[in-house]
């Protein structure tokens, strides 16, 4: 055989392995169906239970979907019974469409009952599958040997709501909107009279399909919180991005599968609702943290010969503006008038200028190196401890090595405070961070 038969006949070896151990891992419940890589060596450390994850999420995901699926029925025939009151077989087009107007002028007490006995559903749908995550986070930590909550953490009340209000309401307008436009055609409104018959097939087709996608979207922030959020309490010593629940995994994702983080405060600047911020499917993203609670593997120490970019260079206008201002209300926003809810903020005093040449300073000292793939810079400017990070990617084809910049924001020092709800807690020394972290994460007992 020649070289290249030789190379195709092992890369096809080397493939069936593969598609032997993602099966071999699949049978034992570790790895999901649709996964397309095995497990990483982390991911076996953890113990996570990928194939239990899967089958929970698209339980919870045919629970709303048969909620919303409902609601939809009955949505459609309140408004058949609108257009046709009292049975009737058939109306002029003046009427169906001053019905059509009544409709969407107020909606029937009926249409109020039923969005508001669907969105109590779909509340009580996100709260299971926020338990269902958080135990499943405290299986994992078990598993490990790591103390765990007595109970899981509980979302607050109403949490999803808003969540679930938006899945109902949207039920109802895509009915009204896709029955108006079809039914407004002037194909549709002849002269004489409109059938109730015609009617009932043009709402028989209209499916609930974004709906459905919307809700399940809400099942996936319901899922991330629970996990996420019970292992904060936990208090992992490594935490590791893992895309292998999405089959059908989007580019960025695939960049991100494996990155490991410091901490989960820089986790949760990729991860804040538990899937990964950056998928192009936003929060139809099936990525996840997976949680190490034992001793942490020893820190890869940085190549000081390494070839980096400039330091000065990381600091870029994006990275400055995910500080200062951030990305949306959990990413980013670490100055005074942008922070949101759990972020440190730099002091009042500190403007753009000074926020960006104090981490272009503490990023031109020596990087710590977290697996191969997280550079990590904390040093001290005017008072302020910084922590800055940014990703390391290594072209296997070129050995050229990218320097990605990522986040920075303040630990503590003078000005420097956390937000929790209304209350705003200094953090001047490490000390007071250690406490307010402590105190922060004290919301459930443990057992040895």
């Amino acid at each position: 055989m020649c070289r290249i038969c030789d190379l195709a006949a092992a890369e096809i070896l080397l493939a069936e392995e593969t598609s032997a151990l993602i099966a071999e891992q699949f049978a034992a419940g570790a790895a999901p169906p649709n996964a397309v890589r095995p497990l990483f060596v982390h991911e076996e450390r953890a113990q996570v239970r990928f194939a239990e994850l899967d089958e929970a999420l698209e339980r919870s995901t045919a629970v709303v979907a048969a909620i919303v699926t409902t609601l939809h029925e009955e949505l459609r025939e309140i408004v058949l019974a609108a257009l046709f009151p009292a049975g009737a077989a058939e109306r002029s087009p003046e009427e169906v469409l001053a019905a059509f107007a009544a409709l969407h002028a107020r909606q029937p007490t009926e249409v109020r009952v039923a969005l508001d006995q669907a969105m109590d559903r779909l509340d009580r749908a996100y709260a299971d599958t926020y338990r269902a995550a958080s135990g499943a986070a405290i299986a994992e930590a078990r598993r490990q040997g790591a103390r765990a909550p007595v109970t899981a953490p509980t979302p607050e009340p109403d949490r999803m709501r808003p969540a679930a209000q938006a899945v109902v309401l949207r039920t109802w307008q895509w009915l009204m909107f896709k029955a108006h436009e079809t039914v407004g055609l002037p194909s549709s409104l002849p002269t004489a009279m409109v059938p109730r018959e015609s009617v009932e097939r043009i709402l028989g087709r209209i499916e609930p399909k974004g709906a459905i996608d919307q809700a399940r979207q809400g099942v996936h922030v319901a899922n991330g919180g629970g996990r996420i959020e019970t292992a904060e309490v936990l208090e992992p010593v490594q935490i590791y991005a893992s895309e292998i629940m999405d089959g059908n995994t989007c580019r960025a994702c695939s960049e991100i599968d494996g990155i490991e983080y410091a901490d989960m405060e820089e986790a949760r600047e990729d991860y804040p609702l538990g899937f990964y911020r950056g998928c192009d499917g936003d929060a139809r993203c099936r990525g996840t943290l997976v949680f190490i609670y034992g001793d942490p593997d020893d820190e890869i120490p940085a190549d000081p010969d390494e070839d980096l970019p400039e330091p000065q260079g990381l600091v870029t206008e994006d990275m400055l503006r995910h500080i200062v201002r951030g990305d949306g209300p959990t990413q980013g926003g670490h100055t005074f008038g942008f922070f949101g809810e759990g972020k440190t903020v730099f002091p009042e005093d500190w403007d753009d200028a000074r926020v960006g040449d104090a981490v272009s300073k503490v990023m031109a000292g020596t990087p710590r190196q977290f697996g191969r793939g997280r550079l990590v810079w904390e040093a001290e400017q005017d008072g302020v401890m910084i922590r800055a990070a940014a990703r390391r990617f290594e072209s296997q084809a070129t050995d050229v090595v990218e320097i990605v910049p990522k986040t920075a924001f303040p630990l503590y020092g003078q000005g420097v405070f956390v937000t929790r709800g209304d209350q705003r807690i200094p953090l001047p020394t490490r000390e007071a961070r250690d406490r307010e972290a402590q105190s922060n994460r004290a919301g459930g007992s443990v057992e040895s």
